[in-house]
């Protein structure tokens, strides 16, 4: 291989990994969207119950429950904010179940909005 050939490899190769590097340095490269998605850990911190009671809610509400946005090795996980919804309109429905408290927080009116907090 001449020198000549070398060189421009070399340029080749740092040509496309500068462009590589823009593309993840630069947050406008790309279109990016964000995603709060919680587990069933982070929806019972959320509710402020435990996550065998998210669970038995689950199953009691087979048809308000959100549906998950992906199962994944770990588990399923759900968009928060539909999740947020969900159990403001089930303790207001249930108020006699009572709300099981954790040490986590509960979920709050300033928390959620309709416009994806």
């Amino acid at each position: 291989m001449s020198n000549h050939s070398v060189g421009s490899e070399q340029a080749a190769r740092h040509e496309a990994s500068h462009a590589e590097a823009e593309l993840y340095d630069n947050p406008g490269a790309w279109p990016r969207k964000k995603y709060d998605l919680v587990s069933y850990q982070e929806i019972a911190k959320l509710a402020g119950i435990s996550r065998e009671y998210v669970y038995r809610i689950r199953k009691a509400c087979p048809g308000e429950f959100p549906e998950p946005v992906a199962t994944l090795t770990c588990g399923m996980i759900w968009d928060r904010a539909d999740v947020v919804r969900f159990f403001r309109w089930y303790f207001r429905q249930h108020p006699s179940r009572g709300r099981p408290r954790r040490a986590g927080r509960a979920i709050s009116a300033e928390e959620t909005t309709e416009d994806g907090d």
